[in-house]
């Protein structure tokens, strides 16, 4: 899009992070406020606030069938929301930092969340309990993206690698290493009944580096995007 379509002023302070739902007609947003709200964008709408964060929301995640919502933040907490009735369902309390990425598996029954705590933990929706039932800790950094996809689960940190784990053994299934990057995103759809591919977004110190570029590196080591499952096209 060329022009503005429409401007919300979210009254949250800072708005620290914005995230559409599956089908793009509602959006979330956290803000310095320590609140969560969705909204109409459109029309922008307010249709309800949720509350309950000790510090800023840094990051927020809706489920493929919208009945759920997820918030991390500032305050370690991660909340599971009730999206009619604005209640949280759940507060997970496990991290030891600041929760800066959250991803809803595709059937919605399991949540993943990363952190500065250099840790990813895989939350069962499906149970009242308060403990992961997965800690996956291979990053020797902070953990700024994370994505999940039937088994398979993605995750991106600041020591400069984007991992894929087999989330039903708990290990790391393939590995890729860039060079220089402070913040990797991505996107996994499927194209096909047995192909899954992500899109990838990456920041280098210097400035935006092409993903093709860092393709033909991976391609000289002992992995390559295809390994990984994932796409050249750069998002």
């Amino acid at each position: 899009p060329e022009q503005l379509q429409c401007r919300t002023v979210c009254g949250q302070g800072a708005v620290r992070c914005v995230r559409f739902n599956a089908d793009g007609n509602y959006c979330l947003t956290g803000g310095a406020d320590k609140s969560l709200k969705l909204w109409n964008p459109a029309k922008s709408l307010l249709l309800r606030s949720y509350l309950g964060h000790g510090q800023e929301v840094l990051a927020v995640a809706c489920a493929c069938d919208n009945a759920n919502l997820a918030s991390g933040g500032e305050d370690k907490m991660v909340a599971y929301w009730d999206t009619a009735s604005g209640t949280a369902v759940r507060k997970y309390r496990s991290h030891l930092a600041r929760v800066g990425a959250l991803a809803f598996s595709p059937d919605a029954t399991l949540l993943a969340s990363g952190s500065v705590d250099c840790t990813v933990r895989l939350w069962d929706l499906r149970s009242k309990a308060q403990a992961p039932v997965q800690l996956l800790t291979d990053a020797r950094d902070s953990v700024t993206a994370v994505a999940v996809h039937s088994w398979r689960i993605y995750t991106a940190s600041l020591d400069g690698r984007l991992r894929c784990y087999d989330a039903r053994k708990g290990a790391v299934a393939e590995g890729l290493w860039f060079e220089s990057f402070f913040y990797v995103s991505f996107r996994v759809h499927v194209e096909g009944p047995l192909f899954i591919s992500a899109s990838v977004r990456i920041v280098s110190r210097l400035g935006r580096m092409a993903l093709s570029a860092a393709c033909g590196r991976c391609a000289e080591g002992s992995h390559c995007l295809r390994e990984l499952g994932l796409s050249s096209n750069q998002a």
